[in-house]
């Protein structure tokens, strides 16, 4: 599996899971967020150190664990999310940004879609469906973000002034 799908998968379930709880803020944990994905976001997270194959070496960068906290801080340095830190190991106060609360409800059923497919990575029903959705969903969201980034930045100038 390609980092940018485990990013869009991760990307995705966090997404959701924020929805969900919006506007409370949450506490995340990025090692129970990458392990709720299935067992395919983790094939090339091990690889054989022998010939045998006994003996495997954990890959850091193509696994989900190794990627979801930096996944995390992406989405809050390009704006969809904000927390207010980062201690033993989990995310304290995530939260939806407006930019990010409008990038699910841009178009309509989005906020459906990206649950329910959300739900199905998590039990493991219709992985691959699921996975596509939660996937295509992810990259609707970013593709009307960098559309709409001229009118957010905008947006938000007119507000502070």
């Amino acid at each position: 599996m390609k980092n940018i799908e485990i990013f869009e998968a991760l990307s995705g379930l966090l997404f959701a899971e924020l929805y969900e709880y919006f506007p409370l803020p949450k506490t995340i944990d990025p090692k129970r967020l990458a392990l709720e994905l299935g067992d395919e976001y983790w094939d090339e997270a091990e690889q054989p150190l022998e010939d045998t194959g006994q003996i495997n070496a954990y890959v850091r960068h193509k696994s989900p664990a190794g990627l979801a906290e930096p996944t995390i801080r992406w989405l809050a340095n390009t704006g969809f999310i904000t927390f207010d830190g980062y201690r033993g190991g989990e995310f304290q106060n995530v939260c939806l940004t407006a930019k990010g609360l409008e990038a699910i409800r841009s178009a309509p059923g989005r906020e459906s879609r990206l649950l329910n497919a959300a739900k199905n990575i998590v039990a493991g029903a219709a992985k691959d469906s699921a996975r596509d959705e939660l996937r295509k969903v992810f990259s609707e969201m970013v593709l009307w973000s960098v559309q709409n980034s001229a009118t957010l930045i905008q947006s938000a100038s007119n507000f502070g002034g």
